[in-house]
């Protein structure tokens, strides 16, 4: 109760179990009930991780243990996780329609980067062209896929894979691209594809070299929960902050660490800490 501040509106409890999660009330839901409920959701689906971690490391002891990570996803607090991974692997997207896809790609290659504390990571899956979830699904222009590839190995991946191989021709992604298209082999989309697994064997060279970053920027995730709630002094896009900041960076060819609240930050020229909110780490929210 002292955490939460549920003195206020009379939102106290007189005993664990008459916590539930987070349901309708006639106004704002206490903002560190929210805030430990999106901890508890993040630890619940790494339990489930765990879980088949331990098995497949029974099973099979000496196959490297990963899961994708999917870029900025708001669920899932990544550095609780990335420990639990022998390699960090991730999926991006970016829009070919939207002018911001490089630097806010190249982000999310710097977050992958970081989580494994600059050790080299997957690229586990991209899409050769469209895909189709989006509005509105725009295809990648010549050359666009193989830039995409290339910004992931310059910001410290190692593996550049695809999804799919086949264009599907059922289902729910029958409109996703695949490296082999409907057309077949005598398609643009499978001559880049091929020139590009060219191009990357020639690159082996770099493989395993780490990047080195003299400039920190706070991302956290208990601040991006907290400051999305509705209890807020404005609405605001956590991420979308952090990506403006992070523009400013890249055009000017500084590459950038992400780092924790709590991580050694005395390597660093400079650490911004855009839309940082103390969250009392692990005390409910603070001011």
């Amino acid at each position: 109760n002292a955490a939460w501040g549920t003195a206020f509106w009379s939102q106290a409890y007189g005993a664990f179990d008459q916590v539930g999660v987070p349901a309708a009330m006639p106004t704002y839901p206490n903002p560190g009930q929210l805030l430990d409920f999106d901890r508890f959701s993040s630890d619940a689906l790494l339990e489930c991780y765990l879980a088949e971690k331990e098995i497949l490391r029974e099973l099979s002891p000496d196959v490297p243990i990963t899961t994708n990570f999917m870029g900025f996803l708001k669920g899932i607090d990544y550095w609780s996780w990335a420990p639990h991974v022998d390699f960090v692997s991730d999926d991006c997207y970016p829009d070919p329609a939207d002018p911001d896809s490089a630097p806010f790609g190249a982000l999310a290659r710097d977050l992958m980067r970081s989580l494994g504390g600059g050790a080299p990571w997957i690229l586990m899956e991209q899409s050769p062209s469209a895909v189709n979830w989006r509005a509105v699904n725009a295809p990648q222009s010549p050359g666009m896929h193989r830039l995409h590839s290339l910004q992931a190995v310059a910001r410290g991946a190692d593996g550049i894979m695809q999804f799919q191989w086949r264009a599907g021709r059922a289902g729910a992604e029958s409109f996703h691209a695949g490296m082999l298209p409907h057309g077949g082999e005598d398609t643009r989309v499978f001559r880049e594809t091929v020139q590009l697994g060219e191009e990357l064997a020639s690159l082996a060279d770099v493989r395993g070299t780490r990047c080195d970053a003299r400039v920190a920027m706070i991302m956290d995730w208990d601040s991006w929960w907290a400051l999305e709630q509705e209890a807020r002094p404005a609405s605001l896009d956590y991420v979308r902050v952090l990506a403006g900041w992070y523009r400013e960076l890249w055009s000017r060819n500084v590459l950038v660490d992400l780092v924790r609240p709590t991580s050694d930050l005395s390597s660093y020229a400079a650490v911004l800490a855009p839309a940082t909110f103390w969250t009392g780490i692990g005390t409910g929210v603070g001011a």
